[in-house]
Parts: structure tokens; C-alpha cells; sequence
């Protein structure tokens, strides 16, 4: 019997051993499931209900928008561009904006990205954070620091 034979025959008893295992063992499996459940949802968007949203609007607006306790919600990655392309820098130019990646799970309960910004090609301190899981949002008001058309 070769080596990966071995192994592929360890691992089917491993499996069959354990789903005749008391209910002990069932329980963290169940927990796994819920976190693995979690972390899905959390890469579909979070899916939070409407009520819930609201409920997370009311607290983020505690923090200055754009950050990462109040991204700026939009509807998709075209709905990020659209709002940072409708942002301009505090001498009225146009701001340039690249993604700087993905900053795990936000206030309301999704992925958030981050975007680094610059105006007149100097580059601004700090991100942009937003969340695009918000269908049909569109955010109406500027980051501090910019103004919006």
C-alpha cells in the first residue's frame, strides 16, 4: 500500500470515527458552522436588515464620515467612484483617488475598502474607508476636509 493510500484511508476513518462521536463534540462543530456562516455572510456584504442598518446609521454618525466607524455607503464599486469622483479637494480641484484594499468587516456588518486620496497630485493623510453593500444608497454629503457637487 503506497503512502497517499495510507493517508486517504486515515482521513475517511478520522471522518467516519468522528460522526459517531457524542454530542460534546457535535456542539463546536455547530459553532464552527455558525463562524464559518458569519464570515460568508460577512463576504457577501453582511446582510444586514433594514431595521438594522438604521439602527448602525445612528450610531456611525457619532464619527466623522469616511472613517472607519462611518464609511461612506454606496451601491457597488461603480457607487464608490461615482461619490469619490463627485468629491473635490478644498481648493476646488478634482481629487484623485486610488483603492488602498479591502479593511475587514464595517459598522454595518461588510467588507470595507479603503481609498487613498490625493489633490493637485499631493497625497492626503490618512483613507477614505466606504462600504458598497447599500443598494440604492447615495451619499449626499462630503468627507471632512472636501466638498461635494
Amino acid at each position: 500500500m503506497n503512502t497517499i493510500s495510507k493517508i486517504v484511508i486515515g482521513v475517511m476513518s478520522v471522518t467516519i470515527v468522528s460522526g459517531c462521536s457524542t454530542t460534546d463534540t457535535i456542539e463546536p462543530t455547530r459553532q464552527a458552522s455558525t463562524s464559518s456562516d458569519s464570515f460568508a455572510a460577512l463576504l457577501l456584504g453582511g446582510r444586514m436588515s433594514a431595521a438594522d442598518v438604521d439602527v448602525a446609521a445612528t450610531k456611525a454618525q457619532k464619527f466623522a464620515l469616511g472613517t472607519e466607524n462611518n464609511p461612506v455607503r454606496a451601491h457597488a464599486p461603480q457607487g464608490q467612484r461615482a461619490y469619490l469622483s463627485r468629491l473635490k479637494c478644498s481648493d476646488g480641484s478634482r481629487l484623485q483617488f486610488n483603492r488602498a484594499g479591502s479593511f475587514g468587516a464595517g459598522p454595518y456588518g461588510s467588507i470595507i475598502d479603503g481609498y487613498a486620496l490625493s489633490c493637485g497630485g499631493q497625497r492626503q493623510d490618512g483613507l477614505i474607508f466606504m462600504d458598497m453593500y447599500h443598494p440604492g444608497h447615495q451619499e449626499d454629503e462630503a468627507v471632512p476636509g472636501y466638498t461635494i457637487d
